[in-house]
């Protein structure tokens, strides 16, 4: 698992690479600890919830189950 170095020059633009490179970590741990299926879910409420899908983001919330709600909670 390699992960390209930060080369900007400014510090927004190091910041935004920062959090860039978290996120992708986050994302892979995530995936490797609950499996593809939960983290599609996942992806998708981020997904509905960038475009302002409420209706769909509600619907996809309410499928969740117990147990998928509390991993959706503690990735976000």
């Amino acid at each position: 698992m390699s992960h390209p170095k930060l080369e900007s020059s400014s510090n927004k633009e190091i910041i935004t690479e920062e959090v860039g490179l978290l996120k992708q970590l986050l994302d892979e741990a995530t995936q490797k600890l609950i499996g593809s299926e939960s983290f599609d879910k996942i992806e998708k409420i981020v997904s509905l919830s960038l475009t302002d899908d409420y209706t769909g983001l509600k619907e996809t919330i309410s499928a969740l189950s117990n147990e998928e709600m509390v991993i959706v909670s503690r990735y976000f």
